[in-house]
């Protein structure tokens, strides 16, 4: 949280937030993967499409240019270190749409890889706000058979140490990890967050709940109340290394996750749909990961919305917007306006957490009262 202060631009936040555009987007650019891991939610597509029919550039392009307000690109998949010019992509919206701040989500499985994109981006990119973000579920052998790859975890450790050594020469390079939460991690969990924080000089270190179209039993979600001990938990160890201010936002923001789950209704307003998009590796349209998920399995009242895609993006020239305002994409975010639907999606809800005015009284008053879990 300290490293997201430092960095934070106060112009471009304000006015990228305040914009009608969408200003953050999650692009799957590959259905590549090496691994096989227990909680994938995207196991059914994965190395499915040629590369032929994958994010060509000249469609990277075409959609950079209709994000004039993008803040935050996360780029995942599949590994999206598998793209050779993965570099390049983040290179067109930093030029195009001028973006703050790009997120790679990555198993660390490569480190050489992922050395030449960081090179690659700020000898090209320089005042961009770049994240590397390792995935870490379980230590040495246990992170091993969660991915389904040997060696996963010595190349994933070796991954951070490059990250680690280029933080030093690029300054706006930022080295987190995340760990999804499942059945078989469930009672090694603190083992793993207190490792991390042994082990790894990182920026920040996220804890995500397994959700979607899970493909094992021992990938499936552990309850609501064990999810919310844990950020409770790993809240208290970040914490101790943190400034009074970043402590304060990172405490409010926990309490939001916890309330949704004790709710079962989001916190914040959710301005997935409109602020958030999530464009998969087919170029279709979506308010979230969730939802669809959700109406394959029968859990919302709203039959008629179908998978909740808004479209293809190649049928409408790139332009989300066209997607966005259509009578289809209406209904969907209005059905999110309603309330209809909530989830643990951290994406969404941190997100949500920064654009709700609400959310900084609720930051003032932690701060004041320095209160602590």
């Amino acid at each position: 949280m300290d490293t997201f202060i430092k960095h934070f631009d106060s112009v471009p936040f304000f006015k990228k937030s305040l914009s009608a555009n969408p200003w953050y987007i999650i692009l799957y650019i590959t259905s590549h993967c090496n691994q096989r891991c227990h909680m994938c939610f995207q196991h059914e597509m994965l190395n499915t499409m040629k590369r032929s029919e994958e994010w060509q550039i000249d469609e990277i392009e075409k959609l950079a240019k209709n994000l004039p307000s993008l803040y935050q690109l996360t780029l995942t998949g599949g590994e999206p270190t598998l793209r050779k010019d993965l570099g390049e992509i983040i290179k067109i919206f930093y030029d195009v749409s001028s973006v703050n701040r790009v997120t790679v989500t990555t198993n660390g499985y490569y480190p050489d890889r992922v050395e030449k994109i960081i090179n690659y981006v700020f000898e090209n990119c320089p005042n961009i706000n770049l994240s590397i973000n390792m995935s870490i579920d379980g230590i040495g052998q246990d992170h091993d058979k969660i991915r389904g790859l040997e060696k996963s975890f010595e190349n994933l450790f070796e991954t951070y140490k490059i990250v680690k050594k280029l933080k030093k020469k690029y300054k706006k390079l930022n080295s987190q990890t995340a760990s999804v939460i499942m059945l078989s991690n469930k009672d090694k969990i603190k083992d793993l967050l207190h490792w991390i924080e042994d082990n790894m000089d990182i920026s920040e270190h996220g804890l995500m709940l397994s959700r979607g179209d899970i493909p094992t039993k021992e990938g499936k979600a552990t309850e609501d109340s064990f999810f919310a001990e844990m950020l409770k938990y790993h809240r208290n160890l970040s914490e101790k290394k943190e400034s009074r201010l970043a402590s304060a936002i990172g405490k409010s923001m926990t309490d939001n996750r916890i309330q949704t789950l004790k709710d079962k209704k989001m916190t914040n307003p959710c301005l997935a749909g409109k602020k958030l998009l999530i464009i998969d590796e087919k170029a279709n349209l979506l308010p979230c990961e969730i939802l669809k998920v959700l109406s394959k399995e029968k859990k919302t009242d709203a039959p008629e919305l179908g998978d909740f895609t808004f479209g293809n993006l190649r049928d409408y020239n790139f332009n989300p917007l066209l997607l966005i305002n259509s009578e289809r994409g209406k209904q969907i975010n209005q059905f999110i306006r309603d309330d209809r639907c909530w989830c643990s999606f951290e994406c969404a809800q941190i997100q949500n957490f920064t654009l709700d005015p609400s959310s900084y009284f609720q930051v003032i008053k932690n701060y004041i009262s320095n209160n602590h879990y």
